[in-house]
């Protein structure tokens, strides 16, 4: 499969989110929320309960149910629409505003969807929001990072992301499966942040018991400068490359194949030269010939 098949299919997804209605696109939203935020239940009950050492390899190994969930049940996913929206934008399939409208749409559905299932979570009454919990420590990190350090950690996460969805295009049955663990593991493994899985976590932070210290103005400080690093990579660092280069092997295809006609074609006129060449040769013996054949009966006549 070649780059630009593949990027034909993203824009048949450009397509198919221009063609859902606001309450499609919310819905959808809700339930990738809601997703994300059952893998960030299941990693952090993990996690609570494993040594610091290994925790952060079991909790990544856990975490493919997010984006299996979001691509095999289908949902509405803000990271993974930044790959789709920026190749559609790339490619003139899509204006800049409308495509910026839609992620602002679908970024809150995912919020909505993420606080509910947080919400759904405390009501099981479990410990994983007491004061001790791992989940508190781990979100009151996360909003006391400085600016750049959310930034680039949030880059690096929807790179490994949208990578994950870009090799789901380009590869069928088991292999989506393949990549999406490896992708997910990775990030999660390397403490990247990834604006969805934050809403739901800091959420449940924040419905259990917590410092003074965390507050909502912190929480919206991480999921905003996040939310940014997440679209420069999904427009960007996959988006854009891949896009471009779809486009170059294009040309460099055409430029082979019309220099390859251009070699076939001088082929030809070399074969034709060289037997113009040969015609010529004996023509012009025959004139030689004929010539000759004339000086002899004009002697005889005389």
């Amino acid at each position: 499969m070649t780059y630009q098949d593949t990027i034909d299919k993203c824009l048949m997804q450009v397509e198919n989110i221009q063609g859902k209605s606001f309450f499609q696109l919310t819905l959808g939203g809700i339930l990738a929320g809601a997703y994300v935020g059952f893998a960030i239940i299941l990693v952090f009950t993990i996690g609570d309960a494993l040594p610091s050492h290994i925790r952060p390899l079991v909790m990544g190994a856990s975490f493919g149910i997010a984006l299996t969930l979001v691509i095999i049940a289908g949902s509405d996913l803000f990271t993974g629409y930044t790959l789709f929206l920026g190749i559609g934008i790339f490619n003139s399939k899509i204006k800049l505003v409308k495509a910026l409208k839609i992620l602002c749409l679908i970024w809150l559905a995912n919020l909505i969807g993420s606080f509910f299932i947080a919400l759904l979570y405390k009501m099981c009454d479990t410990s994983l929001l007491n004061e001790e919990s791992f989940i508190h420590i781990a979100s009151l990190k996360k909003v006391t990072y400085n600016f750049w350090t959310l930034l680039f950690r949030g880059i690096m996460c929807n790179w490994l992301v949208c990578l994950a969805i870009w090799m789901c295009h380009r590869t069928s049955d088991t292999g989506k499966f393949i990549a999406i663990w490896w992708c997910l593991f990775a990030f999660i493994a390397c403490g990247y942040e990834h604006s969805v899985a934050n809403m739901t976590l800091l959420s449940l932070s924040w419905l259990g018991v917590h410092g003074d210290t965390y507050t909502l103005m912190a929480i919206f400080y991480n999921l905003g400068i996040v939310t940014i690093g997440n679209m420069i990579s999904g427009f960007f660092f996959v988006g854009w490359v891949y896009n471009f280069l779809a486009k170059k092997r294009q040309s460099f295809c055409n430029f082979v194949e019309v220099d390859t006609k251009k070699s076939s074609r001088l082929r030809e006129l070399e074969i034709n030269n060289g037997k113009l060449k040969k015609l010529l040769a004996e023509a012009y013996l025959h004139i030689e010939a004929l010539k000759e054949y004339i000086r002899n009966k004009h002697y005889q006549n005389r």
